[in-house]
C-alpha cells in the first residue's frame, strides 16, 4: 500500500470507520485454540486428520486454561469487544464472524490442497469453482465445518451466509496506534449485546 493510501473496512459492520491493507475485509482475525480443538476431534471422528491453526491463518490465537478446553470452545462468538494485555492493553472491537474461503483446505507447508494429487491448476474441471480453481468437494476441513459452522446452522439472518462456513472473528484494532501484544497476554473480553428490541447483533448489525 502506498503511502497515504486507505482501504476502509465495511461501515455495515464497523460504522465507526477503520481501515486495513492487504488483508480482506479486516485488519485482523481471531482464533481459539479450544474451537481447533472441537473441530480437530471431529475431524478424527470423520476419519480425517487433524490441522494445525496455521491453515485458519490467524494474527491473534487465544487459548483457555488446561482443562477448560470444552467450556471456551467458540467463546469468541459471543464477544463484541476485546483487550489483550493488562493494564493499558491493546483494545480490538469483535466486528463480524470469518466466513472461511478455499485456502483453509490449502496445506500450508506444501501448497497441496486436500484431496488434491498435487497444486495444479483445476482450471476446466468440476473443481474449478471459485477464482480459477476451488477445492475438491470434500476438501479439508470445509467439509467438516458444513456439519455444524455453516450461517444456517449457527442461526445466521443473513441470507447468503446461509451456505458459508465460519471459524474465527475479524478484529478492528481501536484507540492509540503503536502499542504491542505479546504471547501470554491477559486476554479480557465484553459479552456481544443479547438480541432485544434495541440490541441487534454486534454493534447493531443484526446477522443472528
Amino acid at each position: 500500500m502506498t503511502d497515504g493510501a486507505k482501504r476502509f473496512c465495511s461501515s455495515k459492520y464497523y460504522p465507526k470507520g477503520a481501515t486495513t491493507a492487504f488483508s480482506d475485509g479486516f485488519p485482523a482475525l481471531l482464533a481459539n485454540e479450544s474451537s481447533l480443538a472441537v473441530l480437530n476431534d471431529k475431524l478424527v471422528a470423520r476419519k480425517q486428520p487433524p490441522i494445525s491453526m496455521d491453515r485458519l491463518r490467524p494474527n491473534v490465537i487465544i487459548s483457555g486454561d488446561e482443562g477448560e478446553s470444552s467450556r471456551n470452545a467458540f467463546a469468541e462468538d459471543g464477544w463484541s469487544r476485546t483487550v489483550v494485555g493488562a493494564g493499558r492493553g491493546v483494545s480490538f472491537g469483535v466486528v463480524k464472524p470469518c466466513a472461511r474461503c478455499k485456502v483453509i483446505t490449502i496445506d500450508q507447508r506444501t501448497g497441496v490442497p486436500d484431496k488434491r494429487p498435487s497444486s495444479a491448476s483445476t482450471k476446466g474441471t468440476p473443481d474449478d469453482d471459485d477464482d480459477g480453481g476451488g477445492p475438491a468437494a470434500p476438501a479439508e476441513p470445509t467439509a467438516t465445518l458444513r456439519t455444524f459452522c455453516t450461517g444456517e446452522l449457527l442461526g445466521f439472518r443473513k441470507p447468503s451466509w446461509r451456505a458459508d462456513v465460519f471459524f474465527g472473528q475479524n478484529l478492528v484494532h481501536e484507540g492509540a496506534v503503536g502499542r504491542e501484544i505479546a504471547v501470554g497476554d491477559v486476554v479480557v473480553a465484553t459479552p456481544r449485546r443479547k438480541r432485544g428490541l434495541f440490541a441487534k447483533g454486534v454493534r447493531g448489525v443484526d446477522y443472528w
